[in-house]
């Protein structure tokens, strides 16, 4: 077993050399090679596998996420608990630690409160803080509201775990399960993994890949970051990844190979960009002398004039210079400021978008209706309900 980091900056090939190296190895060894991206590179990491293997011959090749891998490996015997369920689990948590001072026990009839609660278990879940962790912590905290909340929370939490241990399985803890799946399982004992387009690694992460590092022949991460290890610089997050990857492979004696580091390949297709990526966080950058026609700058007075302005360039895209409406991207900086204001503005320039934005159903005005008329007549008319 073998550990090892490409390293580089954007377009200096990563990807590239990945699959060049699984295709090489996957014909020198018969071993089987695998690649982990996210979930949002599956289908390009396939397709690209795909192209290089020349449509044949991918047999030992394959591309999966880790949701998937987990899903592959794991034992489905119980069924996933669904949202709803989860929402119930808690609730009914909450209603047994009632008699134990519960805080928490007088917001559950407010709208919302179960999302908040189910989403923070699963948060702490990614993060691998355990129910027994949390009330060790509020132990050793001095007396105050802080502690209290903390014991509240771990018994809520621990409730909520007891509920589903022998019944469900919670998909917040498939990569928990996995990791000891592989760590007991031979079936990585012959392949070489590569794991790909990661920016950084949550904490169950790093347990999926120290046990591939105990059981795969060899592991390969790649890291979007300059050769320089700078962790003031803008790779700070691959930086930080690549320092507890080299510890990881350290504490279980996972020998490390030299770090490759990739030059760019390819050019970016405007060399003003290339140059604002090289020099974003450099303070001492020296002055862009070319003509510049692929940024531009719009100092608007307000968010209005700002969604307005953006309107009218991409009417002017779309009509003078032959783009297509689905060949532009809008990025923002908080979706929720600008989210109603750029609906209104584009409706009102004709400009069909889509908006990357999950929205709750019991958002939605007419559900927003029904729910509440039930509400007034079991509440007895009372004044949320009413004027909710």
């Amino acid at each position: 077993m073998f550990f090892q980091v490409i390293r580089g900056r954007a377009k200096s090939g990563k990807s590239t050399y990945c699959i060049e190296q699984m295709k090489k190895i996957s014909k020198q060894t018969g071993s089987s090679v695998l690649m982990i991206v996210p979930e949002q590179f599956s289908y390009a990491a396939e397709k690209r596998l795909v192209l290089a293997m020349g449509g044949t011959g991918i047999n030992q090749c394959e591309v999966l996420t880790l949701s998937r891998l987990a899903h592959r490996m794991l034992d489905e015997s119980r069924p996933y608990i669904k949202p709803a369920g989860k929402q119930m689990l808690l609730y009914k948590s909450i209603e047994m630690a009632k008699k134990e001072n519960n805080i928490f026990h007088k917001s559950l009839s407010k709208p919302g409160f179960l999302d908040v609660a189910a989403e923070t278990i699963s948060e702490m879940k990614r993060y691998g803080i355990s129910p027994d962790f949390l009330m060790e912590k509020a132990q050793e905290m001095d007396e105050g509201m802080l502690k209290f909340k903390l014991d509240v929370i771990s018994r809520i939490y621990k409730g909520y775990a007891d509920m589903l241990s022998d019944r469900f399985i919670d998909s917040d803890d498939d990569l928990e399960r996995l990791a000891q799946y592989i760590q007991k399982s031979s079936n990585f004992s012959d392949a070489y993994i590569w794991i790909d387009e990661f920016s950084d690694f949550l904490p169950q992460h790093y347990k999926v890949i120290a046990a591939l590092m105990e059981k795969a022949k060899g592991v390969f991460v790649t890291l979007c970051m300059d050769e320089e290890e700078d962790v003031l610089s803008a790779f700070s997050p691959c930086v930080k990844s690549l320092y507890r990857l080299k510890d990881i492979a350290d504490e279980i004696g996972c020998p490390r190979l030299d770090d490759v580091y990739l030059c760019r390949k390819q050019k970016y297709k405007s060399d003003e960009l290339m140059f604002l990526e090289e020099n974003w966080d450099n303070p001492k950058a020296n002055v862009y002398t070319g003509r510049t026609e692929a940024i531009s700058l719009f100092e608007a007075r307000d968010i209005y004039s700002e969604a307005e302005h953006t309107a009218i360039e991409i009417l002017k895209l779309v009509r003078q210079e032959g783009y297509r409406f689905r060949d532009i991207g809008i990025l923002v900086g908080s979706l929720d400021d600008y989210h109603h204001i750029l609906e209104v503005v584009f409706a009102a320039y004709n400009v069909p978008y889509f908006t990357d934005k999950k929205t709750a159903v019991t958002d939605h005005a007419i559900i927003l209706l029904v729910l509440s008329i039930f509400d007034i007549f079991s509440g007895g008319f009372s004044y949320e309900s009413v004027f909710r």
